[in-house]
C-alpha cells in the first residue's frame, strides 16, 4: 500500500468521524477552554450541576456557563473574550438576579459584564431619529472590564464600532485572524 492510498483512507475515516461527532467535539473543546479560565472551585461546581441529571435548579453561574458554551459552539468566530474570571463567576453564584441580558459590556473587548435589571420601566432615549429603550439597572457590578480594564457601558462595544469596521472584523474572523483594530 502506497502513501497516497493511506492518506486517502485516513481522510475518508476523518470525514466519517467528523460528521457524527463534530458538534460534540466542539462543545467539549469549548467546555475545557472555559473551565481553564475559571477558579477550580467554580468549575467543579458547574460540572457537578451539569452532571446531576436530577437537579431541578441550576445556579446562575451554571446557566451563564452553559450560555457561553452554546454561544461559542454556534458562533465560533465571535471575537469577544471567552472567559469566566473568578470575580465574575462569584457574582453569578451569589446573586440569582445577575444577568448579562441588559447589554452591559466592555467598550474595548466586548466582554459582557453582569448587572441586575431594575423592575422600573425602560428609559427612553432620543437618538435623533427614534427612541431607543434601555432597562435601568439597579446595579452594574463593574465600572471597568474585569479582563482588560476598559470602561463598561450599555451596548458600548457594539456602539463603538462602525458598520464598516464590524464588516471587516467579521471577514477577519472568517479567515481565522482575530487581530482587530
Amino acid at each position: 500500500m502506497n502513501l497516497h492510498s493511506r492518506v486517502e483512507r485516513l481522510e475518508l475515516a476523518a470525514r466519517e468521524m467528523a460528521g457524527a461527532d463534530a458538534e460534540a467535539v466542539c462543545e467539549a473543546v469549548a467546555i475545557n477552554e472555559l473551565c481553564e479560565t475559571m477558579d477550580a472551585a467554580h468549575a467543579a461546581h458547574v460540572m457537578e450541576q451539569i452532571a446531576d441529571e436530577e437537579a431541578e435548579v441550576w445556579s446562575g453561574l451554571t446557566h451563564r456557563f452553559v450560555a457561553m458554551v452554546e454561544r461559542r459552539t454556534t458562533t465560533p468566530n465571535d471575537p469577544r473574550p471567552f472567559a469566566l474570571p473568578p470575580g465574575v463567576a462569584q457574582i453569578f453564584l451569589d446573586d440569582p438576579r445577575a444577568s448579562t441580558a441588559q447589554g452591559w459590556d466592555c467598550e474595548a473587548c466586548g466582554y459582557e459584564v453582569p448587572s441586575v435589571k431594575s423592575m422600573s420601566p425602560m428609559q427612553r432615549v432620543w437618538d435623533g431619529y427614534n427612541y431607543i429603550a434601555f432597562w435601568s439597572p439597579d446595579g452594574v457590578y463593574f465600572a471597568s472590564c474585569p479582563l482588560c480594564g476598559s470602561a463598561v457601558g450599555q451596548m458600548a462595544w457594539l456602539a463603538g464600532r462602525s458598520y464598516q469596521s464590524r464588516l471587516e472584523e467579521a471577514a477577519a474572523a472568517k479567515r481565522g485572524s482575530y487581530e482587530f483594530n
